[in-house]
């Protein structure tokens, strides 16, 4: 099962003020988001961190038949930058921002990688530089395509635990043609590891997610729900 869960700067009104809606960080991530002072990287964090704690309450209620306070749920970063919740430790986490708004995903016993991106053209030299031959071709000039080429991308990257300190062209990421209002699947080659992919359209933006997985992509049907 996929968890995943999408929430604006719109969903609290202090979230929209750049400040902490009450009891929804603990004081160590208090202190953490004071110690931020770029505007904008305060917004996404408290937006990334908000949306990734209502989905592990959502997660655990359904589990576990309870919702802890926000601020009794920590998310903290690994050495790597992944977020994860260390009193939950079966529990992946993934979370993206853009554009006011923010993505998170969760799964279970498996490691996810999660990205969203506001749709837009991409350049020419972007597209040579970023993409293989192979994905050239199939995106074209289409900004959708494009745009959810780059977010499958940045989505396996983080599902390997590497983010962007890999060269994007060593995974190839291949999507078909149509803008998919429900999720589909996507096809993720990498040289070692088996990665299931899945892609949408949400209004302006794609999202993307991978998963670590044995399973070949053309069985995802069987194994990851949405929820």
């Amino acid at each position: 099962m996929i968890y995943w869960l999408t929430e604006t700067q719109d969903s609290h009104p202090d979230l929209k003020r750049g400040i902490p809606p009450e009891g929804s960080l603990s004081a160590v991530e208090l202190a953490r988001f004071e110690s931020l002072h770029v505007e904008k990287r305060r917004r996404d964090w408290l937006l990334g961190r908000w949306t990734a704690k209502r989905l592990l309450q959502n997660i655990l209620s359904e589990r576990d038949g309870r919702s802890p306070a926000m601020d009794a749920i920590r998310i903290e970063t690994a050495d790597d930058g992944a977020p994860y919740a260390p009193d939950y430790p079966a529990i992946s986490l993934s979370i993206s921002h853009s554009e006011g708004r923010a993505l998170c995903a969760a799964a279970v016993g498996v490691t996810i990688g999660a990205d969203l991106e506001y749709i837009a053209p991409r350049s020419p030299a972007f597209i040579q530089d970023y993409f293989t031959p192979l994905e050239q071709n199939r995106v074209g000039s289409d900004p959708t395509l494009a745009t959810a080429v780059w977010s499958a991308k940045e989505a396996a990257l983080k599902a390997l635990r590497t983010g962007l300190r890999a060269d994007t062209r060593s995974i190839e990421c291949l999507i078909t043609q149509g803008t998919p209002q429900q999720w589909c699947p996507l096809t993720i080659r990498t040289p070692e590891t088996q990665l299931a992919g899945f892609w949408r359209v949400y209004e302006h933006f794609v999202f993307c997610m991978a998963v670590l997985t044995n399973e070949e992509n053309g069985s995802w049907q069987n194994r990851w729900n949405f929820t």
